[in-house]
């Protein structure tokens, strides 16, 4: 980050008109220590009309760096705002800005400010590699390469534009596009121990273990103070099966970096290969001392006291560190393989359906979902977890593979190969909530695209008529409407309202756009413009009206939303909110759901999800796939709805859910 900062200032000040760099923004503003340089650009601002505004413009970014630098990123995004107050068309100032978010974890936002930077400056090599970067935390692989490919062209001499782009590709999967991009690195920089490392991941990804440690041989020699070095080289050694010289590579590292969580992990899987488990134990406990959620030692010391056969023991360290973070995707799933060990499988499902709905990408919480599938006797469930998870990239280290596919796939065709004479099945009571939904079915569908104040959507006509058709021959009444102005999609919610009383499930789809507000997500009608921040209230529709019906008794839920499609109408508000324009984000805000409630967004809660080139959007048409299968469970259908959009927006767009459901529920139950 520092020398990212460095080399921003220096472009700031370089690319601005020699008249406002008399002076003012020299010295300790462009300082490479962050107090002196908070110190100096706060003199300069506190001059206020004596200095141009473009002078102060050029302070308060260059101070927005500073505390960027001591991840003081609210302070930040505060001075790169005042900045681009005094100067709405100053391109680093949104660069800045989305530097600052990108570092708080913001993605979405911190693209949507390198966007406006590139459009003011499309020449700026720092937006492009902020966006990149970006969109490469957001798995959106393709536009990571292409902005890093951009910012490499502008700036051909810089090799971490092109070391960048190779992590985008080995992260896809392309680790021969990522090869060619470290060895451009390389031969900018034969010296830098983190290319030689990155190309020895790559070969990792390939299985070429022992190329992979040749190059973290070379890393160490041009540092030996490389910690990350002796890390990724006791790894490969684990995976060679030599765990005697990776302990030896995690003790050099513990004595370069001795509070290295990590590392000890790392010794503490090597000690494991090893069997020294009393060693394994203590290391892990050690790290988790250093770092309370590190997953890793957690998963590495369960495991090990399941090999102990102390099987109690490891479900209370789990189970009591899940208590502790619930929201970790990767202790939830640590909790559900633990209880897989011990032959709980059911009762592993609730925490592993939680990893995924916390970490849709989780392709480790997939694989162990296919695993209690597969031991439950669910085979398509099965299948469908293994092939998300392959389509997930960057899953080396999962047991989801292709040749776990080939075999449940041989599996399946056994077990339905029909026999002479076959049995007749035995009944079967069925699912909780197959039994529990009989009765009416009523379904609320809504498309809007037609809007008057932006640009027409083409596919939520489509997409809602498709799905009210599905849902008709699935024996739902459905109540729709399309291209609704604000009275009449009212007027359609009060009448799905009146006809909810004694159904037994009850269904929303809606096809248009969608915004949150300060976490309330709301629905547009065609005639929506937001002109004014009253104009909420009385143009949109908030989610919640019409959940408050739906779960006015006790029923199945459903709501699916295709709503976070990019939205002009979002910025016309957030605009005219002024000071209060960040309670304003794109794609909807996460919705927990009532008991016996499920909701199925598009895309992930703040993201925004693609229109399609097609009919249908990528979720809708997922859905459209899938929705009439006899026999699906419904969140099973969801996994195959999410591997599909997965595949067909490489990567950009992955569908989330939340459930609340008690039992099983199938729209369709028979075979």
């Amino acid at each position: 980050m520092q020398k990212l900062a460095v080399l921003f200032i220096a472009l700031v000040i370089t690319a601005t008109p020699t008249e406002a760099r008399r002076g003012s923004v020299d010295g300790g503003c462009t300082s490479d220590d962050p107090d002196v340089q908070i110190a100096s650009c706060t003199r300069i601002i506190e001059r206020g009309s004596r200095e141009t505004m473009l002078t102060r413009a050029i302070a308060f970014t260059s101070r927005c760096l500073a505390y960027s630098k001591k991840r003081m990123y609210d302070r930040a995004i505060a001075d790169s705002e005042e900045a681009v107050r005094l100067q709405p068309t100053f391109a680093p100032g949104f660069t800045c800005r989305g530097t600052a978010r990108a570092e708080k974890g913001e993605h979405e936002r911190a693209v949507r400010d390198f966007d406006e930077a590139i459009r003011l400056d499309p020449k700026s090599v720092w937006a492009y590699n902020g966006r990149a970067t970006s969109h490469l935390q957001m798995r959106n692989y393709d536009r990571a390469i292409a902005d890093f490919g951009e910012a490499f062209r502008l700036n051909p001499g810089y090799p971490g534009h092109v070391y960048n782009r190779g992590n985008a590709y080995l992260a896809k999967g392309e680790t021969d596009l990522a090869l060619r991009d470290y060895d451009i690195a390389i031969g900018l920089n034969p010296k830098s121990s983190w290319f030689w490392s990155a190309r020895g991941n790559a070969f990792v990804l390939k299985g070429d273990i022992e190329r992979a440690i040749e190059h973290y041989d070379s890393a160490i020699r041009l540092d030996p103070k490389y910690v990350a070095g002796y890390y990724y080289r006791g790894r490969a050694y684990v995976k060679k099966g030599e765990p005697e010289r990776a302990v030896r590579d995690y003790d050099e590292g513990l004595r370069i970096a001795p509070t290295s969580a990590l590392m000890l992990a790392g010794r503490g899987a090597a000690h494991v290969e090893r069997k020294d488990y009393e060693s394994a134990i203590k290391d892990f406990d050690e790290a988790i001392s250093l770092d309370s959620s590190l997953g890793d030692a957690y998963v590495g010391k369960v495991s090990v006291l399941i090999l102990q056969n102390k099987a109690a023991q490891a479900l209370s360290v789990i189970e009591g560190v899940v208590l502790r973070h619930p929201d970790s995707s990767q202790l939830q799933n640590a909790l559900a393989w633990t209880l897989f060990k011990l032959g709980r499988d059911r009762e592993g499902l609730p925490a592993v359906e939680r990893a995924i709905m916390l970490d849709p990408t989780n392709a480790a919480a997939l694989d162990t979902r296919a695993n209690i599938r597969e031991a439950m006797g669910d085979l398509e469930g099965a299948l469908d977890d293994f092939r998300a998870a392959l389509a997930i990239h960057f899953i080396a280290e999962s047991q989801a593979g292709a040749e776990r596919v080939a075999a449940l796939l041989a599996r399946q065709k056994q077990a339905t190969m029909v026999v002479e004479r076959p049995s007749p099945p035995s009944p079967s009571p069925g699912p909780v909530s197959a039994i529990a939904e009989r009765g009416p079915r009523v379904a609320l569908v809504i498309g809007n695209g037609d809007y008057a104040a932006v640009t027409t959507l083409p596919n939520p006509q489509n997409d809602a008529r498709d799905m009210a058709g599905a849902l008709r021959d699935l024996g739902f009444k459905v109540i729709e409407g399309y291209d609704l102005d604000g009275t009449a999609m009212r007027r359609r919610i009060g009448e799905f309202g009146a006809a909810l009383p004694g159904a037994r499930v009850s269904l929303f789809y809606y096809a248009g756009h969608g915004l949150q507000v300060a976490g309330k997500n709301y629905l547009l009608p065609v005639d929506a413009k937001l002109e004014r921040p009253s104009s909420l209230g009385v143009e949109a529709v908030e989610i919640g009206t019409v959940l408050a019906d739906m779960e006015a008794e006790k029923r199945v839920n459903l709501v699916f939303l295709d709503a976070c499609r990019d939205n002009p109408l979002s910025r016309s508000l957030a605009r005219s909110l002024g000071t209060r324009s960040g309670s304003v984000s794109q794609g909807l805000a996460q919705l927990n759901a009532g008991i016996g409630t499920l909701i199925a967004f598009a895309t992930s809660p703040d993201t925004v999800a693609l229109d399609g080139d097609g009919r249908n959007s990528p979720f809708t048409a997922a859905l459209l796939k899938h929705i009439r299968t006899p026999a699906l469970e419904i969140r099973s259908m969801l996994t195959r709805v999410r591997a599909d959009v997965i595949r067909a927006t490489g990567d950009r767009q992955v569908p989330w859910d939340h459930s609340s459901l008690t039992g099983e529920f199938f729209l369709r139950a028979e075979r």
